[in-house]
């Protein structure tokens, strides 16, 4: 059986304060409740970036300065329904104080914090990559 590909731009927002951007997934979305990285689908067309661009605006309400945005990998997991594949962006200068414009919860969390929270499955290798460029922390 072949699943459908899901290709999603992520942001690791990371703020002077080395703590890392999460949101709540609202009521009314797949998953509600459990937390993820801010991002959205990579939309026929557009590069990975754009997508990250228009999905923090959207999203968050900030504009992302690519000249301090790295690429820390991608990643895939295959959920029953489809498979995520994702450029996972690290983000250290934006422009605006970041909002919850879709009705999700905001968090500010060091990386040690990671565990306390439920995350959507995906993010286990999100985790990785970032725990993967310690000098970054």
């Amino acid at each position: 059986m072949n699943l459908p590909q899901i290709n999603v731009a992520v942001g690791v927002l990371m703020n002077e304060a080395r703590e890392i951007l999460i949101a709540r997934r609202p009521d009314g979305k797949p998953m509600p409740g459990s937390w993820e990285f801010p991002g959205g689908k990579i939309e026929a067309q557009e590069t990975a970036s754009q997508a990250l661009l228009r999905e923090m605006r959207e999203e968050l309400g900030i504009r992302i300065d690519l000249d301090h945005t790295t690429l820390l990998g991608k990643v895939e997991y295959a959920y029953p329904e489809f498979i995520f594949h994702a450029p996972v962006f690290l983000c250290a200068h934006w422009q605006e104080e970041p909002q919850p414009l879709e009705g999700q919860r905001l968090a500010w969390i060091r990386l040690q914090d990671f565990p306390s929270y439920h995350f959507l499955p995906a993010c286990e290798k999100i985790f990785s990559l970032i725990e993967q460029k310690t000098d970054l922390f």
